[in-house]
């Protein structure tokens, strides 16, 4: 009867953890892809500075994983903080059109984000079952990849009919919504300490990043995620000034990218597996394909190929390198691991935005993004040489 209930019990906390999974990254999302085409369409900043926003959204995430990971351990209050700081955030694009002020509002909800989302990831991995040790991890990724779908297929038919600003009021709203999952869902925390000091952290992060694993797949993840950007932040102004799609279509393909990506994501949930090791070099062949189409300057159908194509290494790269993490971590680690592990997401998004803006400005919109091929590379040399 006691493994009964604990099985219950982590259904449940999945379940909630999940569904809490895809409402932040709904969130996220829409600083990360709808932003920059308000920005470039409504308010005609350059590409350049759309870069510098967004980074900002990368440094609030850096800074909000440093904070959870030194006092946070409790997901209730990692949820309700990081949801009131994302509620703050959007209602700061509601109201102003000040591009210091809107910076001030991106820092904001990339602080709370960055508070919860590695909270999220560790608790659903400890509750997976031992026959299907991946359940966690892959419907964690699969939520990540609903919202989105989900994220700009709704924001294309809200600013369709209602415009950017009541886009940033709903998600406002919703945000401050979303606060009763944690508020009434039973509260939990990995380890028994609810705290610990600063100090207590980076001892235990120094015992992590000694870790060869760990250290392989952060390195591997970081150079992956210098490519996400360039497909969610600035695809869509591309596909706008190049291809002359509009925001509605834009977005629309985004949807279609990542409706790929969580279907490859959620078929894996009962793959049986130690680690992933081998497998590695196959999205990492694709991410290469799809940077080479995005960069072609010339064919809108084959640049909307090469996004469709990123939704391989989109819906693997990064679980497997988080799966692999938790593997290798020992289970009272986990949290530490996650958000130093976030770092290598939150670094690169912070960096390739600029770099990527800097490339555009350089080369120009159809072939700017053309800096991605670098990273494929690099990601593919790794694949090859240490993933054996």
């Amino acid at each position: 009867m006691n493994f009964l209930h604990k099985s219950d019990y982590n259904s449940g906390k999945i379940t909630s953890q999940f569904i809490l999974t895809f409402i932040l990254r709904i969130l996220s999302l829409v600083v990360q892809s709808v932003l920059p085409l308000y920005l470039v369409s409504f308010l005609h900043v350059s590409n350049y500075y759309v870069g510098l926003m967004i980074s900002s959204l990368w440094i609030g995430n850096a800074f909000g994983a440093i904070t959870g990971a030194a006092f946070v351990r409790s997901w209730r209050i990692a949820g309700i903080a990081g949801l009131s700081l994302l509620a703050i955030s959007f209602s700061g694009y509601y109201a102003f059109k000040s591009i210091y002020l809107l910076g001030f509002f991106i820092f904001a909800g990339g602080f709370g984000s960055g508070i919860l989302q590695p909270l999220l990831a560790p608790s659903m991995h400890v509750s997976s079952s031992p026959e299907y040790p991946f359940k966690g991890i892959s419907l964690y990724s699969t939520a990540l990849s609903l919202a989105l779908v989900i994220g700009p297929l709704m924001s294309s038919i809200v600013i369709s009919l209602s415009g950017f600003k009541v886009l940033f009021l709903s998600l406002s709203i919703s945000s401050l919504l979303a606060i009763a999952i944690p508020l009434l869902a039973k509260n939990s925390s990995i380890n028994n300490k609810e705290r610990r000091l600063l100090s207590d952290f980076i001892g235990t992060a120094k015992e992590v990043i000694s870790n060869k694993g760990f250290r392989r797949e952060f390195f591997m993840n970081l150079v992956y995620s210098l490519t996400l950007p360039i497909v969610l932040s600035f695809s869509g102004t591309v596909a706008h000034r190049v291809y002359n799609l509009n925001p509605t279509e834009v977005l629309l393909v985004l949807s279609a990218i990542f409706a790929l990506s969580s279907g490859i994501r959620f078929s894996m949930r009962q793959i049986n597996i130690g680690r992933v090791n081998r497998l590695m070099l196959i999205p990492t062949i694709f991410l290469l394909l799809s940077s080479i189409l995005l960069s072609n300057g010339i064919s809108s159908y084959l640049f909307i190929a090469g996004l469709l194509i990123f939704s391989i290494p989109h819906a693997t790269i990064y679980p497997w390198t988080l799966y692999n993490v938790f593997q290798t971590s020992d289970k009272g680690k986990v949290i530490e691991s996650s958000y130093i592990f976030s770092l290598s997401s939150g670094i690169s998004e912070f960096i390739s935005p600029p770099i990527t803006s800097l490339s555009i400005y350089l080369l120009g919109s159809a072939y700017g993004i053309a800096i991605s091929i670098p990273f494929s590379v690099i990601a593919m040399i790794i694949a090859i040489t240490m993933y054996r």
